[in-house]
């Protein structure tokens, strides 16, 4: 009696244990599930497209190729060594592997196919060819361009420059200016030089102490270099591109400034 009843006590004890491991997977297989998923729903978070489930703008693979997804972009590969076509297809139209086309949505973009998988970049622009486009290569037309408001330099179209504590562009001939966007600074000892456009913070500007003399703490140099020349603590002189803009030499630092009344001969 006494050993039936430890055989049923041994067999209800593997039982337990048999049900206890059987929970254990299913738990672990639910966690692996629920990992992928995670990580799916994350891939998808980051902007991570199936571009092979129609995901963004969809792929290009010949229908003989398979579409296979990776990290930003995707490939195409045969799905048998025999009747593959590694060509691209467009809106219907196929391209060959190597070929070069321009995009049907916009004029300025030239496309390539390689393997089944397309891209297009902005065509180069040669102003020297009698023929290239000037909607695509505005900076070609020289009917286009700006003269600097403060200088005789000649501004291509779609060029930027900074004049006056401003931000301008040369647009097809005209000059279009806005405000400059100052930078927000993280400090309680910010100021302003004239002749500056934004306040900067006066730890991270060496050429704002008005103390900064040679041999200091900061073990300052009694020179700059600039160029090949060689200026002395307290030395001026004019950048040569720029003969609005004057520099100093502090104890070995290079500060500038730029005239905004300045006259550019």
């Amino acid at each position: 009696m006494v050993v039936v009843a430890a055989a049923v006590v041994v067999t209800t004890a593997v039982v337990v244990a048999v049900v206890i491991v059987v929970v254990l997977v299913v738990v672990v297989v639910a966690a692996a599930a629920t990992a992928a998923t995670a990580v799916e729903a994350m891939a998808s978070f980051i902007g991570d497209l199936n571009e092979c489930e129609g995901q963004g703008e969809g792929h290009t693979c010949h229908p003989s190729m398979r579409c296979v997804n990776t990290p930003g972009s995707y490939e195409c590969h045969c799905q048998s060594s025999r009747n593959c076509t590694n060509s691209c297809v467009v809106h219907g139209d196929e391209h060959p592997h190597g070929s070069e086309w321009t995009s049907p949505e916009d004029k300025c973009e030239q496309c390539t196919c390689r393997n089944g998988l397309t891209s297009c970049e902005q065509s180069k622009c040669d102003c020297s060819d009698p023929d290239v486009d000037l909607d695509c290569c505005p900076s070609c037309d020289l009917s286009g361009t700006c003269t600097h408001q403060a200088f005789t330099s000649v501004q291509q179209s779609g060029a930027t420059w900074n004049y006056e504590c401003q931000l301008c562009e040369c647009k097809s001939g005209e000059i279009d200016c806005w405000p400059l966007e100052c930078p927000a600074l993280d400090c309680v000892n910010a100021f302003q030089t004239a002749g500056d456009c934004c306040p900067v913070c006066a730890d991270s500007n060496q050429c704002a102490s008005l103390t900064l003399g040679t041999g200091g703490q900061d073990l300052s140099e009694t020179q700059c270099h600039y160029k090949g020349a060689t200026y002395s603590h307290g030395g001026h002189w004019r950048l040569e591109n720029d003969s609005c803009t004057e520099c100093e030499c502090k104890a070995g630092h290079i500060c500038c400034a730029y005239s905004q009344h300045c006259s550019a001969g």
